[in-house]
């Protein structure tokens, strides 16, 4: 068992990486439709088209386990073991094992192509095991 500290130094570890996976795949999607469109998108247009656009409904599921490690990380009450092991295994689920879902498959496909993603896919392991 890993004290508080410990599951709390471990889901920081994992949103950092998920945030870090997060931005890399929203800018290179944002450039993206900006080229399709060819208009330079501001910070509220880009904000609408993550809310809103369905083209962009796959990337949510990332988003909201993100805001549910955040949740956790930052409650007032001593983080449990088996809160960290639900979310560290939603994590897994999601951004690690290989699955048939849209989301993993557009993720799996921008892995080799968006710079850096393979570094921080990488961290976000790390983070998982320890």
């Amino acid at each position: 068992m890993k004290t508080t500290a410990e599951l709390k130094d471990q889901l920081g570890q994992i949103s950092s990486a998920m945030m870090r996976i997060h931005k890399a795949i929203m800018e290179n999607e944002m450039e993206l439709l900006e080229a399709k469109t060819m208009k330079p998108l501001g910070p509220n247009e880009r904000l609408q088209v993550l809310l809103n656009d369905p083209d962009f409904a796959w990337l949510r599921n990332l988003s909201q386990l993100m805001s549910s490690v955040d949740e956790v990380y930052f409650q007032k009450e001593a983080i449990q073991q088996e809160q960290a092991d639900i979310l560290k295994k939603s994590v897994d689920e999601l951004l690690i094992q290989s699955t048939d879902s849209a989301f993993s498959k557009k993720y799996r496909s921008l892995i080799p192509v968006v710079p850096d993603l393979m570094v921080y896919h990488g961290l976000l392991k790390q983070a998982l095991i320890k």
